[in-house]
């Protein structure tokens, strides 16, 4: 089953963050993130993307925590995701620009 653009827009919201990482070297890269206990959600929102890849499962590293799957895109693949998503997002609509404005502006200074 491919979830719907807006299904997907709220499950980011819930669970998912958009951010730069830095590599080795030094050298940084955006990189967006989906976490769940359940892969099934996960498996959804790979599908109505195509692309980054579902990991896991990772853990429980706390005894009281349950082991997740976790959802990543980097670089081109994480911005493409991010922009489809942002006209959508609400509370994670700042976190997104703002990846993107730095995106942006260093692919426009090369």
């Amino acid at each position: 089953m491919t979830a719907s653009i807006e299904w997907c827009v709220g499950f980011f919201e819930g669970e998912g963050n958009f951010r730069v990482n830095t590599a080795k070297g030094g050298k940084l890269y955006p990189h967006l993130q989906v976490a769940q206990v359940h892969r099934e959600p996960l498996d959804a929102f790979h599908q109505q993307f195509n692309s980054g890849r579902i990991g896991g499962p990772y853990g429980p590293y706390q005894t009281n925590k349950q082991p997740y799957y976790n959802f990543v895109a980097y670089g081109d693949a994480a911005i493409e995701i991010a922009r489809r998503l942002l006209p959508y997002l609400y509370h994670k609509g700042e976190q997104v620009r703002k990846v993107l404005d730095w995106y942006d502006e260093k692919n426009t200074s090369l």
